[in-house]
C-alpha cells in the first residue's frame, strides 16, 4: 500500500518541473529574467529590482516557506514589492510550487544551491539549424 501511494506521489510530481518551466517563462521571467537574476526586460522600470536568485546572501537568509508564500500569494505578503502578483492558481499545485521555489535556488530547508546549478530544467539544442527547448523527462 505505501508502495503505492509513493509511485502516485511520483507520478504526480513527474510534469511539474515542465509545468514550472512553463510558468516561469510567461509569468516570472519577465522582471525575473530567463535564469532568475532579476534582469528580465520589464525590470528596468521597477523599484525595487525583481531579486536575483542568484545572489548567495538572499539564498542563506530566505526560507522556502518565504518563496512559496511570495510565488502564491505575491511579493507583499512576505514584506516585499506588490508589483510581484500572486498566482492564486498554484495554491491547489504544490507540485509545481516546489518546483518553482527549486528554481528560486533551494531545493530543501537545510540545503543552498546556486540558481545556475539547478536551472538545468530545460536546455537547448540546435538541430539542422533550427534551435529547440527540450525538456528532460
Amino acid at each position: 500500500m505505501r508502495r503505492r501511494r509513493l509511485q502516485r506521489w511520483r507520478e504526480y510530481l513527474r510534469g511539474r518541473p515542465r509545468e514550472a518551466h512553463d510558468i516561469f517563462q510567461t509569468r516570472c521571467a519577465t522582471c525575473h529574467g530567463q535564469f532568475g537574476r532579476g534582469d528580465g526586460p520589464g525590470a528596468a522600470a521597477l523599484n525595487p529590482k525583481p531579486q536575483n536568485y542568484a545572489d548567495a546572501a538572499w539564498q542563506q537568509k530566505v526560507t522556502d516557506a518565504e518563496i512559496e508564500k511570495a510565488i502564491v500569494f505575491g511579493g507583499a505578503s512576505v514584506g516585499k514589492s506588490a508589483q510581484m502578483v500572486p498566482n492564486p492558481d498554484l495554491e491547489a499545485k504544490p507540485g509545481v510550487v516546489a518546483a518553482l521555489r527549486r528554481r528560486c535556488g533551494r531545493s530543501g530547508s537545510s540545503e543552498h544551491h546556486h540558481f545556475a546549478s539547478i536551472s538545468v530544467i530545460s536546455f537547448t539544442v540546435t538541430v539542422s539549424s533550427r534551435t529547440s527547448t527540450m525538456m528532460p523527462n
